[in-house]
């Protein structure tokens, strides 16, 4: 294996498996930002790469899903197993014209944050986003086996 996963020693790597497998993520993504730390593997150089990522999950394929909470336009990204990282959605959410059926109140939401991702976890076949105001999450469907995450 290539990239940041090669840096892992074999224990932590069957850590973060198991702990994905046992939908213990947070433990996972925990283990391997504990490992890479001390060789100085870092996700970004500056906030034109990622703007305060603060929220994450790890793929079922091992990537991760970085959300950010800076300034600006918010984005999710992906981080590879190969140590690429990607802008994987903007938060467009200009809701000014109203949300036709839907009670989200009428407003322009594209500062809000992203506030975490999480895949659904039978099929694997859909990734869901939050914005934290007005409190709505997304549904994005794949391929993800054939992407980065």
């Amino acid at each position: 294996m290539s990239g940041w996963w090669a840096y892992l020693e074999e224990r932590t790597c069957r850590e973060v498996d198991a702990d994905v497998l046992r939908d213990r993520r947070l433990s996972a993504v925990r283990s391997v930002w504990e490992a890479l730390r001390p060789l100085g593997v870092h996700v970004s150089p500056g906030a034109s790469v990622l703007n305060m990522p603060d929220n994450r999950c790890v793929s079922p394929r091992g990537g991760l899903v970085l959300c950010e909470d800076g300034s600006g336009t918010e984005y999710v990204h992906g981080f590879t197993t190969r140590g690429e990282v990607f802008p994987f959605a903007a938060n467009d959410a200009d809701l000014t014209g109203g949300t036709a059926g839907k009670n989200v109140a009428v407003g322009d939401y594209r500062g809000s944050e992203w506030a975490g991702s999480c895949f659904e976890p039978q099929e694997d076949d859909w990734v869901f986003v939050n914005i934290q105001s007005p409190g709505i999450t997304f549904a994005i469907t794949g391929p993800w086996v054939d992407g980065g995450l």
